[in-house]
């Protein structure tokens, strides 16, 4: 672990002199967030924007906006967010672990591979040049997250920021790291064209025994807050098939299809909760069966 950290301390020394009085990356870095570049690289090590301070600064503000569910293959918009008092303008680097990342601003925002240090990891998306503040304190981008296509697992979006006063000096920029940005990534449904719903309903599974995947159709008269999940006879949460807010309509998910973990044979419950602001609450439980 010494000898880690004497790596550690002789790559950010090193970063610091080449950086020495000049920025050099005012087009945009990527790698330099939170995110492990791979299993064997120790996540302190030139990690941080050092061209712009030899260390994270608290005066400096940046956090991730965005859904924080979504279902596995789909994309949304999200906001990467840089704050600080008196703010000339500001760059980034955001990096998904699983998910995809995509430009939404092709104005100012790029995508970017860490190569030479990991040239098959995803592509990272940082800005093309500072964006002025122009007199706010807070400067924003906006990008694409795409998810990836297995449900049932969390995905983390990271990213850091950083301040300048656009003098190509660094004794007047800041910088921080983001909170990590956590996804649930649940199952997608799919609404099925040319039905009308005219009351709650959950239907029965089909096929029922069903051996590996099963479908699953719930009605809702109208939009609302929707949970749907499995469990299997011991109370264990099988699998969370959705978790967000839908539209009105006849809704369809899959389940034995996609899950982190495998499956055994038996006795399953599947209980949809619904909470509307229109109409009202309902909450119904049906059984399936899985033979293997």
């Amino acid at each position: 672990m010494t000898r880690l950290r004497v790596i550690g301390f002789v790559l950010i020394a090193g970063a610091a002199l080449l950086c020495g009085f000049k920025i050099l990356y005012d087009d945009g870095i990527v790698g330099q967030t939170k995110k492990p570049l791979n299993t064997s690289t120790p996540n302190f090590l030139v990690k941080g924007c050092f061209c712009h301070g030899d260390s994270a600064s608290m005066r400096v503000r940046v956090w991730i906006s965005g859904p924080e569910t979504l279902a596995a293959g789909r994309q949304a918009v999200f906001t990467i967010n840089v704050a600080k008092d008196s703010s000339i303008a500001a760059g980034f680097d955001v990096a998904a672990f699983y998910g995809d990342l995509g430009v939404a601003d092709s104005m100012h925002t790029q995508l970017m591979r860490i190569e030479p240090f990991n040239p098959v990891d995803s592509l990272e998306l940082t800005h093309t040049q500072p964006r002025l503040a122009a007199g706010r304190d807070t400067v924003s981008w906006s990008f694409w997250y795409r998810a990836p296509s297995l449900f049932g697992v969390m995905d983390t979006i990271y990213a850091n920021g950083n301040s300048v006063d656009t003098s190509f000096d660094p004794s007047g920029d800041y910088w921080n790291f983001a909170p990590k940005f956590l996804v649930r990534i649940v199952n997608p449904t799919n609404v099925l064209e040319g039905h009308v719903a005219q009351a709650f309903r959950l239907a029965q599974n089909y096929p029922n025994p069903f051996n590996p995947s099963t479908v699953i159709n719930f009605e809702m008269p109208a939009a609302g807050q929707v949970s749907l999940a499995a469990y299997d006879m011991s109370g264990r949460k099988a699998s969370q098939l959705v978790d967000g807010y839908l539209g009105a309509g006849v809704h369809e998910v899959v389940f034995g299809r996609g899950e982190s973990s495998p499956l055994a044979s038996g006795v399953y419950l599947y209980r949809l909760i619904v909470r509307s602001p229109n109409a009202g609450s309902f909450v119904a439980t049906r059984k399936m069966l899985l033979l293997k």
